[in-house]
């Protein structure tokens, strides 16, 4: 069981009562953002030295009978997404974050540990990429200058930048693609799939 103080931030994004190295506070709150995704939810009811009781509320579906009538069709479900998606973030529980979000609606996704290596990825990838997710600042090259080459080679790609810092101070003048092009960390897996459908214009 949990006190009211865990209870508070379970689906926070790495908050953890584990060990340092031993839970990174993700599974919680990847399952809240594909529920609120998917247009449902999830409650906790918790007391210490008893216990917890995770309730999950999901959309009612169509009955099969009445999908069995009418033409079978490919739907496209709220969160079920297509794209490919390179992920250049250097934090491992950032990318592994986004990475898990991102699979789980749909896109495909390529990572890259720093700027290098992305500009690697760039060079050799056949298939064009829909959507650069860069950390403006990185090991090796930083995010505006991945972002450059990517768009070099790929004129249709977008740009989500991602900063633990409070301003635009850290981007170079001209690399903002509007305002939204810009996301804070920390942030949540519905804020991440709202942004990144902004930004590939798939928001409704």
């Amino acid at each position: 069981g949990m006190d009211d103080a865990v209870q508070a931030r379970i689906f926070e994004p790495f908050f953890t009562t584990k060990p340092a190295g031993e839970g990174t506070g993700l599974g919680l709150s990847t399952v809240y953002g594909i529920l609120k995704q998917s247009g449902g939810t999830i409650d906790v009811e918790s007391r210490v030295n008893e216990g917890s009781t995770f309730n999950v509320y999901l959309p009612l579906a169509e009955a099969q009978e009445q999908e069995a009538a009418a033409p079978r069709r490919r739907v496209m479900l709220p969160g079920q997404q297509h794209g490919t998606v390179l992920v250049a973030e250097d934090d491992d529980l950032v990318r592994m974050l986004v990475h898990t979000v991102l699979t789980g609606a749909g896109y495909r996704v390529i990572e890259a540990r720093t700027g290098t290596e992305a500009a690697a990825l760039v060079a050799t990838l056949a298939e064009p990429i829909d959507l650069l997710i860069a950390d403006v600042v990185m090991p090796g090259m930083i995010g505006p200058d991945v972002a450059r080459l990517v768009l070099k080679r790929f004129a249709n790609a977008r740009v989500l930048y991602i900063t633990g810092y409070a301003t635009h101070s850290s981007i170079p003048p001209g690399f903002m693609q509007d305002d939204d092009a810009l996301m804070q960390k920390p942030f949540l897996p519905e804020q991440l799939l709202e942004r990144v459908q902004e930004r590939l214009g798939l928001a409704t």
